[in-house]
């Protein structure tokens, strides 16, 4: 079915980068359309940042050049002022932004930044602030924060609440910025690693009507990208090595954004179908495949897909959002919503923030080929009914739902 890798002759490192179709950098308005896209040992296609546009080069070099060209505006008090007394100008304050651009005494938890220089950030008329590589996630108690802008006289501008990774209108004659956030206390929003940045990424592009087959690492690598539509895709025979899946959402994390996978199907491939690292706001609508969804995945929805197996993480409000599943048919021999209780975790949970599926239907082949259904310590079902399934997880889990005939409960 493949063709083999020459890693003798082309070398062993990184051939997954061996690609057909890409899309990266500020690449806008874009399509790519009635394609057939087979026989890779990297990936079919990929989107990503304008910065790794060269994959072979080494990562931190890469960086740094594009670091050289472009302002990343950190809100941190330097290390080298840590211990010391910052300079009253150069130190976070006690407080949150006003509709006036004035700092306001609110009572414990919020502290706002002193005034940072827009620099180069104002050519580019948007900015986004949030960490700036890496795994990030969200680094404050809220994913939201207040953001001002003042003139270069430092008089204000204007001011408007922001979402962390989301982009930012710069307005004209904007010159300085500071930001309030929600955190722990001052000495966290000291050390915050909160950026103001707008890397380049491709957006409002489209896919539709391609098909993948036999892609070794994986037919679609999303790194990056915003307002993105994935529309009549078929990817198949796909996913043997490397990432082991037939589509991976992974290494742009947050900055992967309104992504709507209309009418997507996996099948035929030898491991995982849709693995989704991360990104906010997915939707998925009409799609016949797999899940494997990760805590990181903030606010997605599955909405009349044929579910065909998957596993879906919660951990917090912030890492998570709200995941909504609609109208969905679930033919699988086994999910799991919520984290399972086995695992080890590196992030404590919310116990107060759960994953909820609603008014799903899951029946199992027979007694004897029952579906495995399991709530995790951060799943619930409610207003669901089981037939011919083993439930596994706490009993007050499965919230007014309707277990039929052929089912069994485990504690675990």
């Amino acid at each position: 079915q493949y063709f083999e890798y020459d890693y003798e002759n082309c070398g062993s490192k990184n051939p997954e980068h061996v690609e057909m179709a890409i899309m990266e950098g500020d690449a806008r308005h874009c399509s790519f359309e009635n394609l057939d896209i087979r026989y890779t040992v990297g990936a079919g296609t990929r989107f990503r940042l304008a910065w790794l546009e060269d994959p072979y080069a080494q990562t931190k070099l890469v960086v740094r050049e594009w670091v050289l060209r472009n302002t990343i505006l950190g809100f941190n008090v330097p290390k080298s002022k840590i211990g010391a007394e910052p300079a009253p100008d150069d130190d976070w304050v006690p407080g949150i932004l006003t509709s006036r651009g004035e700092v306001a005494d609110n009572g414990e938890g919020c502290f706002t930044s002193p005034f940072r220089e827009l620099g180069t950030l104002t050519k580019k008329r948007f900015l986004t602030v949030s960490r700036f590589l890496g795994f990030r996630g969200m680094s404050t108690l809220s994913d939201y924060f207040s953001i001002a802008f003042y003139d270069a006289e430092k008089r204000f501008i204007s001011g408007e609440i922001g979402f962390q990774y989301h982009k930012i209108f710069i307005p004209k004659g904007a010159a300085f910025a500071r930001i309030s956030i929600e955190d722990e206390d001052i000495a966290k929003a000291r050390g915050t690693d909160l950026k103001a940045f707008l890397a380049d990424t491709p957006q409002d592009c489209a896919w539709r009507n391609v098909r993948y087959s036999f892609c070794r690492t994986l037919g679609l690598s999303i790194e990056d990208g915003f307002n993105m539509l994935f529309e009549d895709i078929d990817i198949s025979y796909s996913g043997d090595e490397s990432c082991r899946c037939a589509s991976d959402a992974e290494d742009g994390w947050d900055g992967m954004q309104n992504m709507t996978f209309r009418r997507v199907t996996c099948h035929d491939n030898p491991n995982g179908d849709f693995t989704v690292c991360c990104g906010h706001s997915f939707v998925y609508e009409d799609c016949d495949m797999g899940f494997w969804v990760m805590q990181r995945v903030h606010s997605a929805v599955f909405r009349r897909c044929r579910i065909r197996g998957g596993t879906w993480d919660c951990l917090t409000l912030t890492r998570d959002g709200y995941k909504r599943f609609e109208d969905n048919t679930y033919d699988c021999k086994a999910i799991c919503i919520g984290t399972p209780a086995d695992t080890v975790l590196r992030t404590k949970v919310d116990p107060d923030w759960e994953l909820v599926l609603n008014g799903g239907v899951f029946k199992g082949k027979s007694a004897e080929e029952p579906m495995s259904v399991t709530a995790g310590q951060t799943g619930r079902f409610r207003d669901c009914t089981f037939e011919n399934c083993v439930l596994k997880g706490p009993a007050d889990h499965y919230a007014d739902c309707i277990i039929g005939p052929g089912c069994t409960r485990l504690a675990k």
